[in-house]
């Protein structure tokens, strides 16, 4: 707009400087205007003056020069005045055209500012939704990781109760047999390692109550009775050792906590009465669950005692009659006695379901059952019953029986193997034999 004004201001002062230079040779009021004459100097003057104002013209034509739109010939007033209006026209025209431009531009731009803003809108709804998928994720992976760990502790409770309860037999009553025949060839071995030779006049020996402490008031004041066992009687001494490791024996097999007499009773009453009540298959299932709740093993601190005390136990009876042996080999063999009985009472108590197979030995004073037992008194030199077996009482088993148990209220059991005993009455005639001798 500026440069429109100055481009009029310089046109008009144009004009007006043609028309002085033209208005020198008109007439002024339509008669001839009078010019003085003018002298040689005067005229220089004039002269100079005018190649000026020609020169200014001339400039100022220059200037205006591209308002001709290309015409040499000079322009008229009013073409000149068309053609600034033209001008003016069409940069107004331009100047109006611009602003439905602007409009039209700023509107684009609000249209792509509000499609921004909406895609802003979505994208912050997609990460409102992400994170709420991934705090969902994190939360399930938290809630899976919580089952992870508690599948893992059922499977394991379900491979404990698989261990303790199963509807087949881990073994059979043959294999019972066996391993109980393989224990009293054991018991037998260990009893003549003991007696390896007499113990020295000079070294000191364990005092006659060891046998009370070990066999039991009652055998002890048997043998106080028709005489204490001596050193020559080394196979009759063999047979009190073999009675003293068949009821340790049996009483591992037969205990549910080693060391706990109380609370084997207390089981025993209980499993009599499920016995009793419930099919073979029942009891057998409660036995294996309770036991399978109570220390047993091989590697077991109980068993590892028990073994260590058997063997102390052992050369104190042969110290009390005379007799040593050697310790460290009756360690070793005392050892696998111990782990053979273990594995015959995981049998019995846990490994057979279907039938109550029991290693069993007889008490001091038991009445001799022919059918039950076997009398080996020739075996240890004492002599056998030869009639009236019936009358004839127990001393103790020198090996262990096995047997399968009814259930409670029957009063019968199938044998499977008799137990070896010595008998009281046998005893007492060789001794009154040796005392008439």
């Amino acid at each position: 707009m500026d440069q429109l004004k100055k481009l009029t201001r310089l046109f008009i002062s144009d004009s007006r400087s043609r028309r002085d230079r033209d208005g020198r040779g008109e007439y002024s009021g339509g008669a001839p205007v009078s010019r003085p004459r003018l002298s040689q100097t005067q005229r220089s003057a004039r002269g100079s003056i005018d190649m000026s104002n020609t020169a200014s013209a001339s400039c100022r034509q220059s200037v205006f020069n591209p308002l001709r739109f290309g015409s040499q010939n000079k322009p008229s007033p009013r073409r000149k005045r068309s053609t600034a209006e033209e001008i003016i026209l069409k940069q107004s025209e331009r100047r109006k055209s611009r602003v439905p431009r602007r409009d039209e531009l700023l509107q684009h731009l609000q249209v792509e500012q509000e499609k921004l803003a909406q895609k802003h809108s979505r994208m912050n709804d997609e990460n409102d939704r992400l994170r709420k998928d991934l705090e969902a994720l994190r939360a399930q992976d938290d809630a899976e990781k919580w089952e992870d760990e508690l599948y893992a502790t059922r499977l394991k409770e379900l491979e404990n109760a698989h261990a303790l309860i199963r509807t087949n037999s881990s073994g059979s009553g043959e294999d019972v047999l066996l391993r109980v025949r393989s224990l009293n060839e054991e018991i037998a071995h260990i009893a003549s390692l003991a007696l390896s030779r007499p113990i020295a006049e000079s070294t000191p020996r364990a005092s006659i109550d060891t046998i009370s402490k070990h066999l039991g008031d009652e055998f002890a004041t048997f043998l106080r009775k028709h005489g204490s066992l001596a050193v020559d009687e080394m196979k009759l001494v063999q047979g009190v050792l073999q009675v003293y490791l068949a009821h340790s024996c049996a009483r591992l097999i037969d205990s549910w906590h080693v060391g706990e007499p109380e609370l084997d009773n207390h089981l025993n009453q209980l499993y009599d009465r499920i016995r009793n009540k419930e099919e073979h298959m029942v009891a057998g299932k409660w036995r294996q669950i309770a036991f399978g709740q109570l220390p047993h093993g091989f590697e077991s601190d109980i068993l590892q005692q028990y073994t260590t005390e058997t063997v102390q136990n052992i050369m104190e009876l042969a110290s009390c009659v005379g007799w040593e042996g050697d310790v460290p080999m009756i360690q070793q063999r005392m050892g696998n006695l111990m782990v053979e009985a273990e594995t015959i009472r995981m049998d019995v108590k846990a490994g057979i379901l279907s039938a109550d197979f029991q290693p069993w030995v007889t008490r001091y004073g038991d009445r001799y059952d022919l059918e039950m037992m076997k009398d080996v008194g020739d075996d240890f030199g004492v002599g056998r019953a030869e009639r009236d077996a019936e009358r004839y009482h127990v001393l103790g088993s020198t090996e262990l029986g096995l047997r399968v148990r009814k259930p409670a209220s029957s009063t019968n059991s199938a044998y499977k193997s008799r137990t070896r005993v010595i008998l009281i009455e046998s005893f007492v005639e060789r001794r009154r034999g040796s005392t008439r001798g």
